[in-house]
């Protein structure tokens, strides 16, 4: 992302002092009231974005639906991919724990990092949010999981294709090459390696597997019909 200034380092180390040397600092009563408009806005944005009821279900209405059965305290384990992007994008949180692969372009991270977390914490809720590419990178990690006992939720953003890539090509002008994904039935897989495997096809289905999936002591794998739907940020440059 473009920045004028960037800060490299610890941020518990410099917090307290870049605080500091604004205490001096006179506020500007109308940058005030542009910030608070463009928050007010992007709130309204916001709700209305994570209001969709189609099928395929829109990305952004996935993560509503997570925002609402969550835990405050939930550990919500990120693949990289384009679902990534709209969980950044749309998710309001309290005081979820988010991890996040500090490797460039690692895709498949999302579920061994939900089962280190859960190992770490078993009392927490442990959710894990990715694509059919990344989850795809990792198939062998569900007999893992169901050998340990790894009750974790994973929530696959399944569009059949590499869904950033093809937005970054389209924006480029280009034709997309080699991001359709041929992928298996991925409840069925997931089933066959001891999970509690569930097709999702709508926001009132994804809902009530969400609850359902809070007290089961199985792991939970939801492949939700995803719509391929380009990311703001790209489809306005498209």
């Amino acid at each position: 992302m473009p920045a004028e200034i960037g800060l490299i380092g610890d941020f518990d180390s410099f917090a307290d002092r870049i605080i500091d040397g604004l205490k001096s600092h006179a506020a500007n009563p109308s940058w005030l009231e542009r910030i608070g408009r463009c928050k007010r806005d992007w709130s309204i944005r916001n709700e209305q974005e994570g209001d969709h009821s189609q099928t395929p279900l829109h990305p952004s209405s996935i993560v509503r639906a997570i925002e609402r059965h969550v835990d405050e305290d939930a550990v919500i384990a990120m693949d990289e991919g384009d679902s990534t992007l709209w969980f950044l994008r749309n998710f309001r949180g309290k005081r979820q724990r988010v991890l996040l692969s500090e490797r460039w372009r690692t895709m498949g991270f999302g579920l061994p990092a939900a089962m280190a977390a859960k190992l770490c914490e078993p009392d927490k809720q442990v959710v894990c949010l990715t694509g059919d590419g990344g989850l795809g990178m990792v198939l062998a990690d569900l007999s893992t999981a169901a050998r340990y006992g790894l009750a974790i939720v994973v929530i696959l953003f399944e569009n059949g294709t590499l869904q950033m890539e093809t937005d970054k090509m389209l924006m480029k002008g280009l034709e997309p090459a080699g991001t359709a994904l041929t992928n298996p039935d991925f409840a069925r897989v997931a089933e066959a390696c001891g999970w509690i495997g569930l097709r999702v096809e709508s926001v009132e289905q994804l809902n009530e597997a969400l609850r359902r999936s809070r007290s089961s002591v199985k792991p939970v794998l939801l492949s939700v019909r995803t719509a391929q739907v380009p990311f703001p940020d790209f489809a306005n440059n498209m």
